[in-house]
């Protein structure tokens, strides 16, 4: 993909996409991540990958100490902003590389949400599941979030087509996902065309599809203890007609 196509993804797509995420939404995902990380226990937490800063910044604003990094610079800055002018003290959010981060022991709970293990190569996924369970202290919590395999084989959009107009430019972007088996993943494809100069720009990202019988193994293999399994959260069970699988998982002391 091009400069300014890689450019226009990491600013303005993503931030049109923050946009649209709900106070509603954003806050039915908080209260669950209250009720399972209490503050008095689990004070500091670190969000691992953590975007824009949606959960961190909420979470900072009820008193628990957050560290939060993505590799994303473009986000971390948005984040950052936000964090300057609300003045908000207790929180650390910086660049960083999921496979690279070495943080061990350090946190009382770690929240990694919206499948943000699963967008690497198998090997770095590894290597990002790894950091993610080595966080935490012993005895800490980890609540883990992904797209449930089985939902988004039975409700996929194959094909989604939008204009957006930025900086005085148009844009068609053309969107479409695919499953692929042995592992589930979701391949997603996306097609930039500039209306203005007729330049068309093109990337692709896929992304690993966990079952809940693979993420059970992982977990265990990994010394952790799974608490509990939701479909959403606001407690639903998990089910092909549910779009998450959320983890409450605790490390053995």
């Amino acid at each position: 993909m091009k400069n300014h196509a890689l450019k226009f993804w990491s600013t303005y797509y993503k931030i049109r996409y923050y946009k649209s995420i709900t106070k509603t939404q954003t806050n039915s995902e908080i209260s669950f991540i209250k009720k399972q990380l209490p503050v008095k226990q689990y004070k500091k937490i670190l969000d691992f990958v953590c975007g824009f800063g949606r959960h961190s910044i909420e979470l900072a604003n009820l008193g628990y100490n957050i560290e939060g990094f993505d590799i994303d610079k473009k986000s971390i800055s948005f984040a950052k902003e936000i964090i300057k002018k609300a003045s908000i003290k207790n929180i650390k959010l910086y660049f960083k590389d999921s496979t690279k981060f070495n943080k061990k022991e350090s946190f009382d709970a770690t929240i990694c949400l919206y499948s943000s293990v699963g967008f690497l190569t198998p090997k770095q996924n590894e290597r990002a599941f790894k950091n993610l369970f080595s966080s935490v202290k012993n005895g800490g919590r980890i609540v883990f979030d992904v797209m449930n395999p089985e939902w988004a084989k039975k409700n996929l959009i194959k094909y989604a087509e939008k204009l957006i107009n930025h900086d005085d430019e148009s844009h068609i972007i053309k969107h479409r996902r695919s499953i692929l088996e042995h592992p589930t993943r979701e391949k997603n494809e996306i097609e930039f065309i500039n209306l203005k100069t007729g330049e068309v720009s093109k990337t692709f990202y896929i992304v690993c599809l966990y079952s809940i019988q693979e993420l059970r193994k992982i977990f265990s293999l990994n010394g952790f203890t799974i608490k509990k399994e939701y479909g959403s959260c606001i407690g639903d069970k998990i089910s092909p007609n549910k779009q998450r699988i959320i983890i409450v998982a605790d490390k053995l002391s």
